[in-house]
């Protein structure tokens, strides 16, 4: 997770205890993907330029984060593989957001869905095979599923808007959000996309804000991971006016 403070910092928590423990210590870091090992963590970093670039680091934070790939474009990573060799980001180009995929052997990055519209939060089913993400180009942000690497048809998911996708392990399931709701779709992938009607799994005042992802999926779809916004105390403020003149008449 990011703390935010003078320098957002990564940190890592068991859920078992739960323990808070402080895994970056310079520059602004945030969007930590895990490997599927669990080994190694790629993320966002500002270190003064202008623009976030991707690092990567060891989860246990026992090294500095190493840049993965120079870029004159912020670039967020978004999902790995489950074997590890290409990870998915979104890269923020003047006429809106793209998704590339890098080869995390080679490090070598192409884009792959690179359009006028705004495509983003791109993730990997469980099996690779297939890419669920987000785009506006139908007026307003909605899921959508294609194949990956491709060819072939991308399958609308959503049907009254969606951001911010999750697939479930077994990959039959694509969880996602919009407004408050948390909202869910059957997928089947064999011997052809298809999906079900989505329905609302529930709903509540969790917090969501564009450009970070603030929740998750356990991969049996049976627990999700949320952050809920907390209540700020309220406060009187009391005008008083002619105050000096108050003084003087005492």
């Amino acid at each position: 997770m990011t703390i935010t403070a003078a320098n957002d910092s990564l940190w890592t928590m068991d859920l078992d205890r739960p323990v808070l423990t402080r895994i970056t210590y310079e520059a602004e870091n945030a969007n930590p993907v895990w490997s599927p090992d669990r080994s190694r963590l790629v993320l966002s970093r500002h270190t003064g330029g202008d623009a976030r670039q991707m690092h990567v680091m060891p989860s246990d934070g026992s090294a500095t984060p190493e840049l993965l790939r120079p870029s004159d474009r912020a670039e967020v990573p978004e999902s790995w593989t489950a074997t590890g060799n290409i990870l998915a980001f979104t890269r923020m180009e003047p006429t809106g957001s793209d998704i590339w995929v890098m080869d995390m052997e080679a490090r070598t990055a192409r884009p792959f869905m690179a359009t006028r519209f705004d495509e983003s939060r791109p993730r990997f089913s469980p099996d690779g095979r297939w890419l669920a993400y987000a785009s506006n180009e139908s007026g307003r942000s909605e899921i959508y599923v294609r194949p990956f690497p491709g060819p072939g048809q991308k399958r609308l998911i959503s049907t009254e808007g969606g951001n911010d996708a999750r697939w479930r392990g077994d990959g039959r399931e694509l969880f996602y959000r919009w407004g408050d709701a948390i909202l869910s779709a059957d997928i089947t992938l064999a011997p052809q996309l298809s999906s079900s009607t989505p329905r609302v799994l529930f709903r509540g005042p969790y917090a969501a804000e564009l450009g970070w992802s603030l929740w998750d999926a356990l991969p049996d779809g049976r627990a999700f991971v949320l952050m809920r916004e907390l209540a700020e105390p309220r406060t009187a403020v009391t005008l008083v006016q002619n105050w000096f003149e108050q003084l003087r008449s005492k």
